[in-house]
């Protein structure tokens, strides 16, 4: 099984305190873009995301919202 782990827990201090979990690029957050890339990718079995606990109920959100079925985990 490959498992994709995705660290997305930083403040986002290169973007004056935007973190990248809700920085829009292209109509969608960097970390939309990130998930997306492992959720098409054939070799990826899950993907577990670290998150700060701030917003660890807007990435279930994204999960739901964007059909994310290879995320299995959500850690803080």
């Amino acid at each position: 099984k490959n498992i994709a782990v995705i660290l997305a827990g930083g403040i986002g201090s290169r973007l004056n305190a935007v973190s990248k979990t809700v920085f829009e690029v292209a109509g969608l957050t960097v970390i939309e873009h990130t998930v997306a890339a492992f959720q098409r990718h054939t070799q990826i079995d899950e993907i577990a995301i670290v998150v700060s606990q701030a917003y660890h109920h807007k990435m279930d959100e994204y999960v739901v919202k964007n059909k994310f079925t290879k995320v299995k985990k959500i850690l803080m």
